[in-house]
């Protein structure tokens, strides 16, 4: 909501001592006001039931009343009324008027708010004015606003009393409302508008002054800088805090030409005065005291009986659930404690495996095992040393036919190197898969190569992978390595040409490596 008017008044004295400064005072003046306003706008009468919370007189109008005490005698009853405005049901006006008492003082205050209920891109039609309510309680009761009294009419200032005009309303520094100076033409000694109907007009929201003689605006200017007076017809608002070196634009100054112009656009200086005050009066509004000291008493006891309840359901809480919370946090500690002894036992067979494994692992340093040889009358080619192969080792070792045309090709004179080799994955076929099922155990694959000097590589490179791959898709590609019917998860896995090939190579003293795994695949 925009609030849109606000005016706010201490009224001095003992609340309780004089019937006319009662809440109930305010209460009848309240109700008055709201029911002649359904007798204007809606042609209907009202009666507001007593000691109401809230009533609905008709569809989408609300009133709502509310009242509380602090323990140290403060006392606020406020009222907010709420309904459509009489023109444009998509705006909805709030009015919130609030009493509060100490025992020393009171305060009233009266606040107007604007909301709009749909998205409609039009400007409101307002014709805002100070409520009658207002006026009412300014003439009911003492009311005060800083050291100015809150009244309906102009007060009239002399020659004379200039001097103290100056001294203690213009110049002091506790000021609050606006100081509205409206001067005599010079002429004929009349004012441009009535001082009277403007101060009824702006009502709480400052004080109207009105200078009943032409000696009082020659005064006037004797006691400020000539550009800070107000004289022949003008009417000047001289706002709080006013010095005599302010600027003169600080404080409006309103000449009759510039009158006369606002009265040929169809408005009133009336209208004018009363927007640009209530606009400010809007922005500026804050609780008096003793509203704030009991809306915070109130709010206070609100928390303190929500901590209540709060702890009222935690104790009903724990008195149902709380053996059922216990049994579950004893699980839950046991439950943890059985973690715990899982890891442990975890970490102490890992320990036991390690130490398994090295033991069972051949030591490479103390095996020497001898390198095949091949006769140099039985292979004298490459091509030879693989069909040798072929025909002797066809029990452990398959080799393709694309390895026995890579042969026929080769031009090494290295021949007996590759025949070595296939002998020696001859040999540790038999000697890894053979001794699967034994006591002695195998140990890893890998390690099985160490006694010939032979590098493994559990991985193949670009070359052999593609020639891999080539040979794969043939239909005579291998399944997987089984050793006298043992399956592969009982031993270590020999991965098949169409997955991955194994690559190994001997290293000759002062020669270089022959590679051989592209040629060959243990066989089962």
């Amino acid at each position: 909501m925009v609030q849109l008017y606000a005016v706010r008044f201490d009224i001095p004295g003992d609340a309780t001592g004089d019937g006319s400064r009662s809440p109930n005072s305010v209460d009848s003046l309240t109700r008055s006001w709201i029911g002649s306003w359904y007798r204007r706008w809606k042609n209907t009468e009202i009666v507001l039931p007593e000691d109401f919370k809230s009533f609905e007189p008709m569809g989408g109008h609300r009133i709502q009343a509310a009242s509380d005490v602090t323990e140290a005698g403060e006392s606020c009853w406020a009222l907010i009324w709420s309904y459509p405005h009489p023109e444009d049901e998509s705006l909805l006006w709030q009015a919130r008027i609030v009493f509060a008492q100490s025992p020393t003082t009171s305060e009233f205050a009266l606040t107007l708010q604007l909301d709009s209920r749909e998205m409609r891109f039009r400007p409101p039609e307002l014709n805002l004015r100070s409520p009658r309510l207002v006026g009412q309680v300014a003439s009911s009761l003492d009311c005060k606003v800083g050291p100015d009294k809150v009244v309906e009419r102009a007060v009239p200032l002399r020659t004379a009393g200039i001097d103290d005009f100056v001294e203690h309303r213009l110049l002091n520094a506790e000021r609050r409302l606006p100081a509205v100076t409206v001067s005599r033409r010079s002429f004929d000694e009349e004012f441009v508008i009535d001082p009277d109907r403007l101060a009824r007009r702006l009502v709480g929201l400052a004080v109207v002054y009105s200078l009943s003689e032409r000696g009082a605006s020659y005064r006037l200017t004797d006691l400020m800088p000539p550009k800070l007076s107000c004289y022949n017809g003008a009417v000047r608002i001289y706002w709080p805090g006013f010095s005599r070196t302010d600027p003169p634009t600080r404080h409006p100054l309103y000449h009759p030409d510039i009158i006369s112009r606002i009265l040929l656009q169809g408005y009133s200086l009336e209208d004018r005065l009363f927007e640009r005050l209530a606009r400010v009066s809007a922005f500026r509004y804050v609780d008096g005291p003793i509203t704030t000291k009991v809306l915070q008493a109130s709010k206070n006891r609100l928390r303190e009986r929500q901590a209540k309840q709060l702890e009222v359901m935690r104790v009903e809480l724990g008195e149902v659930y709380g053996a059922k919370i216990t049994e579950l946090q004893v699980a839950a500690a046991q439950r943890e404690e059985y973690v715990r002894s899982l890891e442990d036992e975890i970490g102490t067979l890992k320990e036991r495996l390690s130490d398994w494994r090295l033991y069972q692992a051949p030591d490479a340093a103390s095996v020497a095992a001898p390198t095949p040889t091949a006769d140099d009358d039985d292979v004298q080619s490459v091509a030879e040393a693989v069909a040798k192969a072929k025909s002797k080792f066809s029990d452990s070792l398959e080799i393709w036919p694309s390895a026995l045309e890579s042969a026929t090709r080769s031009e090494s004179e290295r021949y007996e190197s590759v025949y070595q080799a296939l002998e020696i994955l001859h040999r540790i076929a038999f000697e890894y898969f053979g001794g699967a099922g034994s006591e002695r155990g195998v140990g890893r694959f890998e390690d099985s190569f160490s006694p010939y000097r032979i590098k493994y590589s559990a991985r193949e490179s670009q070359t052999t992978g593609q020639n891999t791959l080539n040979s794969a898709r043939s239909p005579t590609a291998t399944a997987p390595f089984r050793w006298n019917d043992t399956s592969p998860s009982a031993v270590e896995t020999v991965k098949t040409p169409s997955r991955s090939s194994s690559r190994l190579t001997q290293q000759a003293e002062g020669s270089s490596s022959a590679t051989v795994g592209s040629i060959l695949t243990m066989r089962g």
